[in-house]
């Protein structure tokens, strides 16, 4: 089972969005593309800005956004023991 739908499930922003947040992982403040550790620029941001902007914009926990998810995955257990 692919993990894929969970983040599908997110909410998708756009660069203008998750360069409002700084970057916990480089330390560029907001409004500034994320570095390499030679100084370069990355050709997208790293992944704990683009978590952090998703949750200031949806701040309800991951648990409750995939809500349905538990349960379907209950019920593949489930008939996986018959």
């Amino acid at each position: 089972m692919s993990f894929g739908i969970i983040h599908d499930m997110r909410t998708r922003l756009n660069l203008k969005q998750i360069l409002a947040t700084s970057c916990p992982t480089c330390g560029v403040p907001r409004g500034r593309k994320c570095r390499l550790v030679d100084g370069t620029l990355r050709n997208e941001p790293h992944i704990n800005r683009k978590v952090t902007a998703e949750e200031r914009v949806d701040p309800r926990p991951m648990l409750a956004k995939t809500e349905g998810f538990s349960e379907l995955a209950l019920g593949l257990a489930a008939s996986r023991r018959v």
